[in-house]
């Protein structure tokens, strides 16, 4: 069983990392490229995980900031791939953390 859990998150890590990798060039949106990459890298090498999840969710925080004070045209453009990036992060990647016992 934990096995496939581990697996669930593999797939949901895969997800979150295509995601990230459709949004549109920007500071804000590179910090979460590298929040994705960085935890990516805490769970393949077993290292502590709630810390980079904590960095993602900041960064999201962050980059939805940046889109309510832009062009709203801008936002409109952005807002399929943001959107597919948060649903994925709150429907696919925290649950199977949570499933496993992580404190996400």
């Amino acid at each position: 069983m934990a096995n496939q859990d581990f697996a669930r998150i593999e797939v949901a890590l895969e997800a979150v990392g295509s995601c990230a990798g459709r949004l549109p060039p920007g500071n804000a949106e590179a910090s979460v490229q590298r929040s994705v990459r960085d935890l990516c890298l805490a769970f393949t090498s077993h290292a502590a995980v709630e810390p980079e999840v904590e960095r993602l969710m900041d960064s999201l925080q962050r980059l939805h900031a940046v889109r309510l004070t832009g062009h709203r045209r801008v936002f409109q453009r952005d807002a399929a791939p943001v959107g597919r990036l948060v649903r994925t992060v709150e429907q696919e990647l925290l649950p199977a953390l949570r499933r496993v016992g992580f404190k996400v």
